[in-house]
C-alpha cells in the first residue's frame, strides 16, 4: 500500500466515523457495496476516481472540498509514471 492509499484509507474511515456513518450506510449512499468500502478502508482496494467522487459526495465534507487536489495529485502521479516507463 502506497502513501496515497494509506492517506485515503485513513481519512475515509475517519470522516465516515465523524459523520456517524457505518460502512453499510456509506456504501448505500455512494453506490458501492459494504465489502468494497471495507476493502478500501483496510487498504486492500483502491477506488477509481469516479468512485472517490461518489464517496466524497456521500461524506459531504472534507473529500468534497479537496477532491480537486486529489485529482491533480493523481494526474501528476500518472504523468510521472509515464515518464519513468517510457525511458525504461
Amino acid at each position: 500500500m502506497n502513501q496515497l492509499q494509506v492517506c485515503l484509507a485513513n481519512n475515509m474511515k475517519r470522516y465516515r466515523k465523524l459523520r456517524g456513518l457505518s460502512q453499510e450506510k456509506l456504501a448505500e449512499k455512494s453506490g458501492a457495496s459494504a465489502n468494497y468500502i471495507a476493502l478500501i478502508e483496510c487498504g486492500k482496494n483502491f477506488p477509481s476516481l469516479p468512485m472517490i467522487e461518489h464517496i466524497a459526495a456521500a461524506l459531504e465534507g472534507y473529500f468534497t472540498r479537496h477532491a480537486h487536489l486529489l485529482q491533480r495529485l493523481l494526474f501528476l502521479a500518472g504523468g510521472l509514471l509515464f515518464l519513468l516507463c517510457r525511458d525504461g
